[in-house]
């Protein structure tokens, strides 16, 4: 190129960016986040059951003729680059990285080395644990409820039932803490169900006395908050008013309950009002 008085160039000239083969390793993979909850699911078999995200492939770019070499998760190697503390936070296999409860930490950086012959990536992962487990009742005192009879037990007295919640907080070394609804992860169970007895996300009222619900993990070292049900017939409650609908029909799809019909003349009463 040739300058002018003014010191700009007049002739065009063109500039080629040269690429080496092997310059730029790209790997795919479903997820850079997991989170531990089998954990905290109370399963007897749940040393089996983990989650995961898988390792597909390495895509290796080359320069002018836009070469890429495709490499499938069978052609590839893995590694942890710091051994000492990876295992203890997962387990890594041919193309995938798992968490379960044989593992007992999280980690804000987890890094994974993936090989083929000389080129090389490594990720990054973030693995959550969970670091508490903190069991809520909606009420923790059961009432018994006045000349009313459990019609599944003989006709003894009926007692008032409560909803469960489970907050599982999830987090490990250089990670915020998070709270989440773990109600559907967690297993409950009390200690006298003669006095309260857990069904699925609610707890009902059986018999006078206290008894302790409790979440049940898969680890003796995640902290649990159990909550303590107290069930006495000297506090009653009353029921007031019964008001409700009865649904006349449904329609729905493969994608799932779009509409439903109510029928305003076929109203029933079963809505309970309680009062104490």
């Amino acid at each position: 190129a040739t300058a002018n008085t003014g010191g700009y160039a007049l002739e065009a000239f063109t500039l080629e960016l040269k690429y080496t083969v092997g310059v730029l390793a790209y790997v795919s993979y479903t997820s850079s986040s997991l989170y531990n909850a089998p954990v905290v699911n109370g399963d007897p078999d749940a040393g089996t059951s983990s989650t995961a995200t898988s390792i597909t492939s390495m895509a290796v770019y080359s320069s002018g003729s836009d070469q890429v070499l495709q490499f499938g998760w069978s052609d590839l190697s893995y590694s942890f680059t710091d051994n000492s503390t990876s295992n203890s936070v997962a387990t890594l296999g041919s193309g995938s990285l798992e968490v379960g409860s044989q593992h007992g930490a999280g980690a804000a950086a987890l890094h994974v080395s993936v090989k083929h012959a000389v080129h090389a990536a490594t990720l990054k992962f973030r693995v959550w644990f969970p670091t508490l487990v903190n069991l809520t009742a909606a009420h923790a005192t059961l009432a018994q409820i006045q000349d009313a009879q459990d019609p599944a037990a003989c006709g003894s007295a009926l007692y008032q039932t409560a909803q469960l919640a489970a907050i599982v907080h999830f987090g490990g070394a250089d990670l915020p803490d998070i709270p989440v609804d773990g109600s559907c992860l967690v297993a409950l169970a009390s200690n006298d169900s003669t006095v309260a007895e857990v069904e699925g996300r609610l707890v009902h009222g059986r018999g006078d006395g206290v008894a302790l619900v409790s979440p049940s993990t898969s680890s003796s070292d995640i902290p649990t908050i159990d909550v303590v049900m107290t069930v006495s017939s000297t506090a009653t409650v009353t029921v007031e008013e019964l008001v409700g609908e009865l649904i006349t029909g449904a329609v729905w799809d493969t994608a799932g309950v779009t509409t439903v019909d109510l029928d305003p003349a076929s109203s029933l009463s079963l809505k309970a009002t309680l009062q104490q």
